[in-house]
């Protein structure tokens, strides 16, 4: 996973090797500190993995310029309690 920072928005990247030597490249932003994400997925191949990259970030940033996020909240990734159903059978 490769970051970068835009604006104050998180930038996360996560290349994809495709058949015959391609790649593509998804993006996630992400807002702090509520961590609102949006993702996208990316729908082109290119012939290095460089060349994907460069295209997601560009994306990335062009969308955070325009303010073209749709952003949602997730949850955080740090899991809660733990409860368990405890039933006696007494």
């Amino acid at each position: 996973m490769i970051q970068a920072v835009h604006k104050d928005i998180e930038i996360e990247m996560e290349l994809h090797q495709l058949t015959h030597g391609y790649w593509s490249c998804d993006y996630t932003t992400i807002k702090h500190p509520e961590r609102i994400v949006t993702l996208h997925h990316g729908n082109e191949k290119f012939p290095t993995m460089e060349l994907a990259r460069e295209s997601a970030l560009r994306e990335a940033r062009d969308a955070i310029d325009r303010g073209d996020l749709k952003h949602r909240s997730v949850p955080s990734r740090v899991p809660g309690p733990i409860f368990r159903n405890s039933t006696n059978s007494n």
